[in-house]
C-alpha cells in the first residue's frame, strides 16, 4: 500500500501543511532545526518534532522495510550572529555551548525512549565543516545574495532600525574555533554585520543535510516560512501547528516558539520537562479554561486549544512508547486525531481534558524521560 506522507502525519492531529515532491516514492530522511531556550527550563512543545519524525519512520518501515533517519539540529551557537561585540560573542558561545550539550542529552534520551533512528547535530558540526562553507559559496551564487539584499531582509528582525542592525558584530570577529569559513566566503562577508548571514546560513544548513545525509524533508512550525520559501526549492517542507501557551484564548491567541522561551515582563505560561503533575495543576489554577477546539491566528493559521494540544502530545507519546491508550473517562485515545474527534463529537469536554491533562502529561511525557 502506498500512502502519502501527510496521511501518516495527519493522525497526530498536529499536521498543518506540507509539500511532497522530493519525498515521493522513497525512504524519507528528515531534520528539524532547534534553538536553545533563554531560561533554565526546556518547553515540552518541541516534542512535536519527534512525534512527526516517529510517524515518518513508521511509514518508511511499512513501505520500504527501513526507518530512515531523523536529524535534530541544535543551533544555539547560531546566536553569535546577533552579538554586538567580542565579549558578547564569547559569552554566547560559552553559555549556549553548554545549553546545546544539555539539549543534546535530552534529545538523545527522547530518541532512545521512542526508538527514533538518526543522529543529533550541533552548530559546530556544520560551521567547522569545509563542506558547509563550500555549499554556502554556491548559495550566494545561486540566489544572488549581496550585502544590501541581505541587510534589507534582516531589517524586519531589528524593528526596521538600520542603526541597530549595523551595530551588530562583524563576521570576522567570530573566532575560528566557532566558525571556520573558506577564504572565499571569509573575504566576501568578513566585514558584514553578522546578523544578515541568517538567511544564507539557514539555506546552507538545509543543503548540507540534503547533500551529506540524503535528507529530503525539513520539519518545522508555521512561523519558519521566511526561510522555507528558499528551502522548498530542493527539499520538502512539513509545517506543524504553532504551539500556544496555556493562557492562549480563542479571540486573543498567544503563540510560542516550540523550542524557545525567554524572559519577558509578563511570562507566558508553559509546561517544561522539569515540571510534574502538581506544578502543572498550579499553572492551570489561575487560567480560565475556554470551551473551544480550534481558533485562527493571523500569522500562524489554525491553532488548537492549548489544553487539547498538550493532551495530544501525551497521547502521541504513549503511542510512540507502545503504552496502552490513555483514557479520559471511558474514551480510549490511540492517537492525536482521536482527541480532536472526541472533543468535536462531545465525547470529551475541554473541562474534562483540562482536569486530566496534568496527569497525562506527567505520566506519558515527563516521568518516562526522567528514568
Amino acid at each position: 500500500m502506498m500512502y502519502m506522507l501527510r496521511e501518516a502525519l495527519e493522525g497526530s492531529g498536529l499536521f498543518v501543511e506540507g509539500t511532497e515532491y522530493e519525498t515521493k516514492g522513497k525512504v524519507v530522511n528528515s531534520y528539524y532545526g532547534f534553538n536553545v531556550t533563554k531560561v533554565d527550563e526546556e518547553p515540552i512543545d518541541q516534542i512535536h518534532g519527534f512525534i512527526a519524525a516517529k510517524r515518518i519512520q513508521e511509514r518508511n518501515k511499512e513501505l520500504y522495510g527501513e526507518t530512515g533517519n531523523f536529524y535534530p539540529f541544535i543551533a544555539g551557537v547560531f546566536e553569535v550572529l546577533n552579538a554586538r561585540n567580542d565579549d558578547e560573542i564569547r559569552k554566547i558561545v560559552n553559555v549556549n555551548s553548554v545549553k546545546d550539550q544539555k539539549k543534546k542529552s535530552l534529545f538523545g534520551n527522547m530518541m532512545k525512549k521512542y526508538d527514533i533512528r538518526g543522529d543529533i547535530r550541533l552548530t559546530q558540526d556544520l560551521w567547522k565543516s569545509q563542506a558547509y562553507w563550500e555549499i554556502m559559496e554556491g548559495v550566494f551564487k545561486k540566489y544572488g545574495f549581496d550585502k544590501d539584499k541581505l541587510f534589507k531582509e534582516a531589517l524586519r528582525f531589528y524593528d526596521n532600525n538600520r542603526e541597530k542592525l549595523n551595530s551588530v558584530s562583524r563576521i570576522a570577529h567570530i573566532p575560528p574555533d566557532v566558525m571556520n569559513p573558506t577564504p572565499k566566503i571569509a573575504n566576501k562577508i568578513g566585514n558584514w554585520p553578522a546578523a544578515i548571514l541568517y538567511t544564507p546560513a539557514e539555506i546552507s544548513e538545509a543543503l548540507y543535510f540534503s547533500e551529506q545525509d540524503d535528507v529530503s524533508l525539513k520539519i518545522g512550525h508555521m512561523e519558519e516560512k521566511s526561510y522555507d520559501k528558499y528551502i522548498r526549492e530542493f527539499m520538502d517542507i512539513v509545517h506543524l501547528r504553532q504551539p500556544t501557551d496555556l493562557a492562549s484564548k480563542m479571540y486573543k491567541t498567544s503563540t510560542v516558539t516550540p523550542y524557545l522561551e525567554k524572559h519577558r515582563p509578563v511570562n507566558k505560561i508553559r509546561i517544561y520537562f522539569n515540571d510534574n503533575e502538581e506544578s502543572i495543576f498550579d499553572k492551570l489554577s489561575d487560567i480560565e479554561i475556554e470551551d473551544y477546539l480550534f481558533t485562527i491566528d493571523p500569522r500562524s493559521g489554525e491553532l488548537l486549544n492549548p489544553i487539547i494540544e498538550k493532551v495530544i502530545y501525551a497521547v502521541e507519546c504513549a503511542r510512540m512508547s507502545g503504552e496502552d491508550p490513555p483514557k479520559i473517562g471511558n474514551v480510549e485515545l490511540y492517537e492525536g486525531k482521536d482527541v480532536l474527534r472526541s472533543v468535536y463529537e462531545g465525547k470529551i469536554s475541554v473541562a474534562e481534558a483540562a482536569y486530566n491533562m496534568p496527569n497525562l502529561v506527567d505520566r506519558y511525557i515527563l516521568e518516562p524521560l526522567k528514568e
